[in-house]
C-alpha cells in the first residue's frame, strides 16, 4: 500500500463498519484521515437505509459521511457505466449488486481505488480490502 495521497471511494460496507465502531473502524478512520475520500450517492443511500434498519439516526450517519468524504452524484454517464459494469460483473458473481457497480463506476470516474471489505470486490485490482490492510 502506498503512503502517498490516494483517491479512495469508500463503500457502504466501510461506512457502516466505521459508524458502528466495528473491529475494522480504526483502519477505516486511518484511511479517511490519510487519503482523499469519496462516496457514491448510492452508497450514501445504502448507508442511510442500513442505519435506519439498525435503529440508528440516518441523518447523523449521512452527516458523518458528508464531513469525512466528497459526495459523487449520479449523472447519466455514471449510471450507464454502472449498468454496463453490473452486467459484466454479474456474469462472474451473482451477488454483485447494482450498488457495487456504482461504487466501481465511481472509482473509475475519479481514477481512484475502492476501500471495502465486501468480498464481491476481492478479485478487482483497484481495491483495498480491509482484512488485507490489517495484516
Amino acid at each position: 500500500m502506498s503512503t502517498t495521497l490516494t483517491k479512495l471511494v469508500v463503500d457502504a460496507w466501510c461506512w457502516v463498519e466505521y459508524l458502528i465502531g466495528g473491529p475494522l473502524a480504526p483502519i477505516i478512520e486511518t484511511m479517511l484521515d490519510k487519503h482523499e475520500c469519496y462516496t457514491s450517492a448510492v452508497s450514501l443511500a445504502e448507508t442511510a437505509s442500513r442505519a435506519r434498519r439498525m435503529g440508528k439516526d440516518e441523518a447523523l450517519a449521512v452527516e458523518a459521511i458528508m464531513q469525512r468524504s466528497r459526495l459523487v452524484t449520479v449523472d447519466a454517464n455514471l449510471a450507464l457505466e454502472a449498468g454496463i459494469l453490473h452486467s459484466t460483473e454479474k456474469k462472474r458473481n451473482r451477488h454483485f449488486g447494482l450498488g457495487d457497480a456504482f461504487v466501481l463506476s465511481t472509482s473509475k470516474s475519479i481514477k481512484g481505488r475502492i476501500l471495502t471489505n465486501d468480498k464481491d470486490f476481492a478479485h478487482l485490482t483497484n481495491v483495498w480490502m480491509l482484512d488485507r490492510l490489517k495484516k
